[in-house]
C-alpha cells in the first residue's frame, strides 16, 4: 500500500499538519483586522490554493471560497459572487454542510436581490430557513427572513412582506441583541432592493 500510495503511509503527517497550519495563517490573515484589503485577498486565495494543492476533502475549500467572497465584495461584486457560487458548488458536493449553504445562500440571496430578480431572490434563501432554524442561528434564520420580505416586496406582496418582517423581529433581537443592531440589519438588507 505505501507502495501505491506513499502519502498514506504516515510518512507525510508533518507536512499535512504544516500545510493545514499554513491555511489557517492564509484564512486568518483573510479575515483579520488591520490587514490591507489586497493582501487580504491575496491571503484568501493562498487559502484557496492550499486547500486545492492539499485535496483537503473537507469544508477548507468551500471555506476559502466563503471567505474569498467576503473579502472582495466591496472591491468588485462580481468576484465576491463568483467565489460564493464557487463556495456553494464545494459545499453541495460534501456531506453534511447544508449550515454552511445556508450562510452562502445568505449572501447570494443578497446579490440576486440587489439584481432585482424576487423570484431567484425567494428560491435561493427558502430552502435554507429550516436549516438556520434548526442549527439555532437566529442572526442567519432572520437574515434569510428579512431578504425574503424584500424579495416578496418586489415582487408585489407587501402584505406577506410586512407579515415575515414581522415574524423576524424576535429572531433578529435575538440574533442581533440590540434594537438598534436589528434596525441597522434590516435597513441594510433593504437598501439592496432596487424597489
Amino acid at each position: 500500500l505505501a507502495r501505491r500510495n506513499p502519502t498514506g503511509s504516515g510518512n507525510n503527517s508533518e507536512a499535512t499538519a504544516s500545510n493545514s497550519a499554513r491555511w489557517n495563517s492564509a484564512v486568518q490573515t483573510a479575515l483579520g483586522s488591520g490587514v490591507s484589503a489586497s493582501n487580504r485577498v491575496r491571503a484568501a486565495e493562498q487559502a484557496i490554493a492550499i486547500a486545492r494543492a492539499e485535496n483537503f476533502e473537507d469544508v477548507r475549500l468551500g471555506y476559502s471560497y466563503f471567505v474569498l467572497g467576503r473579502v472582495t465584495m466591496g472591491l468588485s461584486m462580481a468576484k465576491g459572487k463568483q467565489a460564493f457560487e464557487m463556495a456553494d458548488r464545494v459545499y453541495a458536493s460534501l456531506p453534511d454542510t447544508g449550515l454552511q449553504r445556508a450562510f452562502v445562500a445568505a449572501q447570494l440571496g443578497a446579490f440576486s436581490l440587489a439584481d432585482g430578480n424576487s423570484a431567484e431572490t425567494l428560491s435561493i434563501v427558502r430552502p435554507y430557513m429550516n436549516i438556520a432554524k434548526a442549527s439555532g442561528n437566529s442572526s442567519l434564520l432572520s437574515t434569510l427572513m428579512l431578504i425574503e420580505a424584500e424579495a416578496l416586496d418586489l415582487a408585489g406582496h407587501a402584505t406577506v412582506a410586512r407579515s415575515v418582517r414581522l415574524d423576524t423581529q424576535g429572531w433578529a433581537r435575538y440574533g442581533f441583541g440590540s434594537e438598534k443592531a436589528v434596525q441597522a440589519r434590516q435597513q441594510e438588507i433593504a437598501s439592496l432592493s432596487p424597489r
